[in-house]
């Protein structure tokens, strides 16, 4: 089997001797061949180019952004993506069950490709975009958008930089005029489950403040904790989308420390809205706001409105062999 191996090598976790490492355990099983990004969406352009050029297999040494760059090369095609953990938080490889030990991984990869275990999966996609676990849109891009701004940061202190951006936009942030208005199509929502507020009817437009829209959870990993937000998001259904329309401190804190605590996910009620098993869903910008989305963890910007779909059976994922 030939693999092309995408390595983004300013990746957090990554370095030319951790590059050599992957790539001989892959040679002993499989025929590889190395190529380096060099800036933004190239891994689009490479993954594309090893399609074109028969390669069997794209695998991904770097973060959730170069992970989503290489799926969007390979969504509807026959060629697999294997994914390695070379990012501070590589949400989509735990998601999977692969190690953060990178030899592990490397050899679990190598193994579930020699025993064929290969499995199509759905994707979610905003504005023609796929996306692997979810999109963020609001509050959760601007903290995101916060913490690109200190780059260097994140590789030196991980985490830390994320609460401190969290807290910091929690600050600044426009909390009394919401950032948009979220409706789910008449289509998803006869089939999609809804949980909040009961009261209202489920396709007319919502405001709020943070929306995530998952296409599995959790949402993120704090250091080896998954943060769950909705249990119901799996890799085989619809998308899943959580809206807070109140970001007061009263209503706001309680059910992010509640899920936190207890890994259930956050808990609805009259300001956190949940619908399950979508199809199709829309968020516009609500008059005289600014919306913000990112995107896998990369911050996209700014939108007039952004379209969701769900893409069932769109791309085959290497699922790995791990010893226990």
């Amino acid at each position: 089997m030939h693999i092309t191996l995408v390595v983004n090598p300013i990746a957090t976790n990554v370095s030319p001797a951790r590059i050599r490492i992957v790539q001989e355990l892959l040679q002993a099983r499989h025929e590889v061949s190395v190529q380096v990004t060099r800036h933004r969406d190239h891994a689009t352009e490479l993954a594309t180019e090893a399609v074109a050029a028969g390669t069997d297999c794209v695998a991904v040494l770097g973060g959730d952004g170069t992970l989503n760059e290489v799926i969007n090369a390979l969504a509807g095609t026959d060629c697999a993506v294997a994914v390695l953990p070379g990012g501070s938080t590589n949400v989509f490889a735990r998601t999977l069950g692969l190690p953060d030990d990178l030899r592990r991984a490397a050899r679990a990869t190598s193994d579930a490709l020699a025993s064929g275990w290969v499995h199509r999966i759905g994707l979610g996609a905003v504005n023609g975009r796929y996306f692997t676990f979810h999109t963020g849109v609001g509050f959760d891009a601007a903290v995101v958008s916060r913490v690109e701004l200190h780059s260097k940061l994140k590789h030196r202190i991980g985490h830390a930089l994320f609460l401190y951006c969290g807290l910091r936009e929690f600050s600044l942030f426009d909390r009394t005029h919401p950032q948009y208005l979220l409706q789910v199509s008449p289509e998803s929502s006869s089939t999609g489950a809804r949980t909040g507020d009961a009261d209202s009817n489920p396709t007319d437009p919502v405001p709020g403040f943070f929306a995530i829209v998952q296409n599995t959870d959790p949402y993120t990993f704090l250091r080896h904790r998954p943060f769950t937000v909705a249990p119901a998001a799996t890799l085989d259904r619809g998308l899943t989308v959580t809206s807070i329309g109140d970001m007061s401190v009263r209503a706001f804190l309680p059910p992010i420390l509640g899920a936190l605590a207890n890994r259930k996910g956050v808990r609805t009620n009259r300001s956190v809205r949940r619908w399950e098993d979508l199809e199709q869903l829309s968020i516009t910008k609500a008059p005289g706001s600014v919306l913000q989305y990112q995107v896998d963890g990369d911050y996209l910007g700014e939108a007039e409105s952004l379209q969701f779909s769900h893409h069932p059976n769109i791309v085959s994922i290497v699922l790995p062999i791990v010893p226990r």
